[in-house]
C-alpha cells in the first residue's frame, strides 16, 4: 500500500459521522470521569458501543464501503459483539502486564511488553475480523500466517500501532490539555488504526486468501461464523438505512444475496431480521423479493404469512407484482380468510396502474363481497 492510500484511511475518522461521535462520546466520557461510581455503567456502555462502532468501520472499509456508518442503537449492546469483549479483555491483559513489568522489572520492560502486543494486535482484529471467532483471534499459527501474507503492509500497520501508542500515551499524560481533548484524540486513534486495518484487508484481499486461514473451523464454528457474520451485515444495512443512504443499504442487501449459496434462506433470514424494525419501508421491500420465490416453489402457507404480517403493520403493502398479488388473494380465499384477501385487492388500480390484471382482480373482489 503506498504512502497516499494509508493518508487516506487514516483520515476516514475525520468525515462528519465518525467526528460527530468522537465529539459526544468525548464528553460523555469525561462526564463519566467526573460522577466517580456512579460513572462507571455510563463509561462501560460509551466504551462497547465505542469499540463496536470501531469493528463496524473496520468491515464496512474491508468490504470496499467508503462511507463511514452512523451510530443505531444495536451498536450500544455491550454484550452483542464477541469482538468487542475480546478487545476489551486483550487491552485490560496488556494493561496488567505492562504495568506489572514496570512495576517489577522497571520502565524498559514495560515497554517491551506495550510494544509486542502493539505489534501483535493489528493481526488480532484482522483475523477475528475475517472469522468472526474471538478463538481463531488468539491463534498464534493462523495470526502468523496473516503477518507473513501482509508482508511490508503488516510492518506499516504495526509501526502505526506502535506510534498511535506513543502518541496516545504522551497526550494521555499531558495534564494541561482538558480531559476532553485526551479523550477525543485517543479515539481518533483507535479508529483510524481501524480503518488502517480495513483498508489493507481490502486492498490485499485477492492476495490473502482470508477465506483459507481459518481451515480447522468444525461446521459448529462455522454456522456461528456465519451468523456473526450476517449480524454485522445487518448492522452495516441499519446504519446505512438510518442514514438516509437507502441505496447503499439495498446494495448491500443484493451483493449479500448475490454472494450467498442459498439466497433463499438468506433472504428469509434477512427479512425475519429487518422486520422488526418500526419502518417498515425496507422490511416490505425485502417481503416483495422473496414473495415470488416462495411462490415458485409452492412454500403457499409461507408466502401467505408473510402477506399477512406485512398488511398488519402497513395497509398499503403489496407484493411486486399483480399476478402474485392475485394468487396470494386467491389462497387467502380458498383458505377462508376473506378479510386478507380483500386488503391484498383494495384500491387495486392505485397500487397496478393500466394493469392487464384488472378484469380478473374485480371478478375476484367480485367474488369476495359475495
Amino acid at each position: 500500500m503506498n504512502r497516499a492510500r494509508a493518508i487516506r484511511y487514516l483520515t476516514v475518522p475525520s468525515q462528519a459521522a465518525p467526528a460527530l461521535l468522537i465529539v459526544i462520546f468525548g464528553a460523555l466520557l469525561a462526564l463519566a470521569t467526573k460522577a466517580s461510581l456512579l460513572g462507571i455503567p455510563l463509561a462501560l456502555l460509551l466504551i462497547t458501543g465505542f469499540f463496536n462502532y470501531a469493528n463496524l468501520l473496520l468491515d464496512r472499509l474491508a468490504d470496499g464501503i467508503a462511507e463511514p456508518p452512523v451510530l443505531s442503537i444495536e451498536m450500544m449492546n455491550p454484550v452483542g459483539s464477541s469482538r468487542t469483549l475480546m478487545m476489551l479483555f486483550c487491552a485490560g491483559i496488556a494493561f496488567f502486564l505492562s504495568g506489572a513489568a514496570s512495576w517489577w522489572l522497571g520502565a524498559v520492560p514495560a515497554v517491551l511488553v506495550a510494544l509486542l502486543f502493539a505489534s501483535v494486535l493489528p493481526a488480532m482484529i484482522a483475523v477475528q475480523a475475517v472469522t468472526g471467532s474471538a478463538a481463531q483471534a488468539l491463534n498464534v499459527g493462523i495470526n502468523v500466517r496473516l503477518m507473513q501474507r501482509l508482508g511490508t503492509d503488516y510492518l506499516l500497520i504495526a509501526a502505526c500501532f506502535v506510534l498511535a501508542g506513543a502518541l496516545g500515551s504522551s497526550v494521555v499524560a499531558a495534564d494541561g490539555l482538558p480531559l476532553i481533548v485526551r479523550l477525543a484524540f485517543v479515539m481518533y486513534l483507535w479508529l483510524a488504526l481501524f480503518c488502517l486495518v480495513g483498508g489493507v484487508l481490502h486492498e490485499r484481499r485477492d492476495d490473502l486468501g482470508l477465506d483459507q486461514i481459518p481451515e480447522e473451523i468444525d461446521d459448529a464454528t462455522t454456522d456461528a461464523t456465519l451468523e456473526r457474520s450476517r449480524t454485522r451485515q445487518v448492522d452495516l444495512i441499519y446504519a446505512s438505512w438510518r442514514g438516509g443512504a437507502y441505496q447503499n443499504a439495498w446494495k448491500i442487501i443484493t451483493t449479500q444475496l448475490e454472494q450467498s449459496t442459498d439466497p433463499l434462506a438468506e433472504l428469509r433470514w434477512l427479512y425475519a431480521r429487518i422486520a422488526r424494525w418500526p419502518d417498515p419501508r425496507l422490511a416490505n421491500r425485502l417481503a416483495g423479493e422473496l414473495l415470488p420465490r416462495l411462490l415458485a416453489l409452492k412454500h403457499t402457507g409461507e408466502a401467505l404469512d408473510i402477506a399477512r404480517a406485512r398488511l398488519a403493520t402497513d395497509a398499503d403493502f403489496r407484493p411486486g407484482s399483480s399476478n402474485d398479488l392475485l394468487t396470494l388473494a386467491r389462497l387467502a380465499r380458498d383458505a377462508g380468510d376473506r378479510p386478507t384477501a380483500r386488503a391484498l385487492l383494495r384500491d387495486f388500480t392505485r397500487f397496478y396502474p393500466n394493469d392487464r390484471s384488472q378484469p380478473a382482480a374485480d371478478v375476484l373482489a367480485g367474488q369476495l363481497e359475495r
